[in-house]
């Protein structure tokens, strides 16, 4: 019990700058004692993500992508990605990134020799729109059923 007693006076002491000088503890204690394995490795991947997150700002996909999860690390898309199968996540994938097999991407790559929506039926002075996603998903006449 009087070591407790003890141990808590010494403790108050020190939250109240009372303590030992340096001088009178043993020589070990004389320098600052060496941060933990963990303690580093914590601020070093915080400097990380902290950069991470202000080039991921910068970058020309932070907007599209925001679209999909506006938050950081977008621990919100990760989780819902783990629920799909490895074919799902990755159709998810192409369609976020726009490079989906649609006539834009495919144009875009060489592969098609036109951008424009081969399946809306548009009257005849009118041109077809550009396939895109967008497109595709919402607006193509041609899947209005499906949707």
């Amino acid at each position: 019990m009087k070591g407790n007693e003890q141990a808590e006076k010494l403790a108050k002491e020190e939250a109240t700058g009372k303590a030992s000088r340096q001088m009178d503890l043993p020589p070990l204690l004389h320098r600052t004692l060496p941060n933990s394995a963990s303690a580093t490795k914590q601020h070093h991947l915080k400097q990380l993500k902290s950069r991470w997150k202000l080039t991921w700002l910068d970058s020309p996909r932070h907007c599209r992508f925001k679209q999909v999860d506006n938050s950081f690390p977008f621990t919100g898309y990760q989780k819902q990605q783990e629920k799909l199968t490895r074919q799902h996540a990755s159709l998810m994938v192409q369609v976020w990134s726009r490079h989906f097999s649609l006539n834009s991407f495919l144009f875009k790559i060489g592969k098609s020799e036109t951008r424009l929506c081969q399946e809306c039926q548009v009257e005849q002075e009118e041109d077809p729109p550009v396939e895109t996603v967008d497109h595709f998903i919402f607006h193509c006449n041609a899947y209005t059923n499906q949707r």
